[in-house]
């Protein structure tokens, strides 16, 4: 597997607000990532921060995706230098 592929992914949900994207991602080494049509899961103490494991996150994408129970999406990272989020659904707001 070249390097390009070991830090770089597009999931993108051929059905989507079917599947829910999982608390975690055990990808330490991914640079620039891009999600399309999930729902973002609350976890156990009631947060919901999916990409907190990934380090050398540089870029992200989120077009589409919903969040649980209408939480709030916390991102945080260190490296995060390029954040693009994108809805279809004008009933969603968008707050930082």
């Amino acid at each position: 597997m070249c390097r390009n592929e070991l830090t770089r992914h597009n999931y993108k949900n051929s059905h989507p607000f079917r599947n829910l994207f999982p608390n975690s991602l055990n990808l330490p080494e991914i640079t620039n990532l891009s999600l399309q049509g999930f729902i973002f899961c609350v976890d156990d103490d009631g947060h919901v921060d999916p990409l907190s494991t990934l380090n050398k996150l540089k870029s992200l994408t989120i077009f589409s995706c919903l969040v649980q129970d209408q939480q709030n999406l916390c991102i945080s990272s260190a490296t995060l230098a390029n954040l693009t989020i994108r809805t279809d659904y004008y009933r969603h707001e968008i707050k930082f």
